[in-house]
């Protein structure tokens, strides 16, 4: 079998509310996955539902060719727990021996693992801390261990990098990295396409339940061309003349001094310079760029 996590129309709804709405994708042995949208678009229901913590209202998933939830997944699937117990007695290693020993691991792999999981997140120098004392980015790690506990052959990952600075967010992306170099399967999501873009193989974008898959992210900035323009002052003729030959405008100053152009060749950026000034306007700058992560992020949610 290939396919590592598998979803066919995935449906989750509270009531008349669709919170997934038909979410069909597949996550490859040894791919990384990005499952990426803002707050609030579904993300967290697709792994409650993967987890087999929720029930589909319809579809159905399946996970290493398991349903999900199933016992036998406990130890091969890893995913970041939605939140740690704000324990007085638990210490971090505690908790997570206890558990990888309910997803079924025998007490003499449980030191060796949880040993390893604790070096591979970042926080085996906060092994012996209770957890009430531990700080918000210090649980975030020790949540990702948990996922890394059981050497898992797929591991799927709820906004990893959440409460975590730059350099705990780069960590998360090697852990990724390194995870996928020994052909496990990682589901991720995130709200940021510039983290995502840097460890994800193909990417999905989410808003409001709906879901996209719009492929690689590396790709898909390298597609398009922004040109960045500035005039003395844009008049109707000339921004007619521009909405015809690129594909998107997004105005920097009122009235319309600034501006950029989304253009699908090279070739339509001499054609927009000819547009503005055979309209009689002035023509002070133009800059062709790449698209950035961020910008990319926005086109591809208003797309949905």
């Amino acid at each position: 079998m290939t396919e590592a996590i598998i979803t066919e129309a995935l449906t989750k709804a509270y009531g008349p509310e669709q919170v997934v709405h038909g979410l069909s994708i597949t996550v490859n042995r040894g791919e990384v996955f990005g499952l990426l949208g803002p707050n609030a678009a579904g993300k967290s229901t697709v792994v409650d539902l993967l987890a087999g913590t929720l029930a589909p209202t319809s579809g159905a998933a399946r996970l290493l060719g398991e349903a999900p939830g199933t016992k036998s997944l406990r130890r091969r699937v890893g995913f970041l727990p939605a939140d740690l117990p704000n324990s007085r007695w638990l210490a971090g290693a505690d908790y997570l021996a206890a558990y990888a020993k309910r997803a079924g691991m025998n007490r003499s792999e449980i030191s060796i693992a949880v040993d390893a999981a604790l070096k591979s997140a970042g926080c085996e120098n906060k092994a012996n801390i209770k957890l009430h004392l531990l700080s918000s980015s210090m649980h975030q790690r020790l949540r990702l261990a948990v996922a890394l506990v059981t050497d898992p052959e797929v591991v799927v990952l709820d906004e990893p990098t959440s409460c975590l600075d730059n350099v705990g967010q780069r960590d998360v992306i090697e852990i990724v990295r390194q995870l996928q170099a020994r052909d496990k399967s990682v589901l991720v999501t995130g709200n940021h396409l510039s983290e995502l873009e840097m460890c994800c193989d193909t990417i999905a974008i989410m808003k409001n339940g709906h879901s996209k898959v719009v492929g690689k992210p590396t790709e898909m900035l390298a597609n398009c061309t922004i040109v960045d323009v500035e005039v003395e002052r844009l008049n109707d003729p000339a921004l007619s003349a521009i909405r015809e030959i690129g594909a998107k405008m997004k105005f920097h100053s009122v009235p319309i001094q600034r501006f950029s152009v989304w253009v699908k060749s090279g070739m339509d950026i001499p054609v927009i310079a000819s547009a503005i000034v055979n309209c009689g306007v002035n023509l002070l700058q133009l800059t062709p760029r790449r698209e950035t992560a961020d910008e990319l992020f926005i086109r591809l949610l208003e797309s949905l």
